[in-house]
């Protein structure tokens, strides 16, 4: 489904940004429209948010501490619209499954 690998920023040019992290968030998009069960989200949550080996600790690690302190500003505003995406994906992809769920619980008879 997805590669684990960051790919590698040839500049921290805004259009070099611009296009990694539009190629990242077309990812995140095309993963979270095939979540179906709640494992595969899980799987999704800990793939992207991870505290050890997750991607995003991926990129700050690969992006982040390494970059030029006049181009941190751009790429952290890119970085948390990216975690922003993620984040807001998985709380659709959980209200819409409880909601259902609560709704199908309900008995009023």
């Amino acid at each position: 489904m997805s590669s684990t690998r960051i790919p590698n920023l040839e500049s921290y040019s805004p259009d070099q940004l611009d296009r990694a992290f539009g190629a990242l968030r077309t990812e995140v998009a095309q993963e979270t429209a095939a979540l179906g069960t709640p494992e595969e989200r899980e799987q999704f949550r800990l793939r992207w948010l991870g505290r050890k080996q997750g991607r995003l600790k991926s990129i700050s690690d690969a992006w982040l501490k390494s970059a030029p302190p006049e181009a941190r500003k751009a790429l952290g505003l890119h970085f948390n619209q990216l975690k922003q995406q993620i984040e807001q994906a998985l709380e659709a992809e959980t209200s819409g499954g409880e909601s259902t769920t609560i709704k199908d619980a309900i008995d009023v008879t």
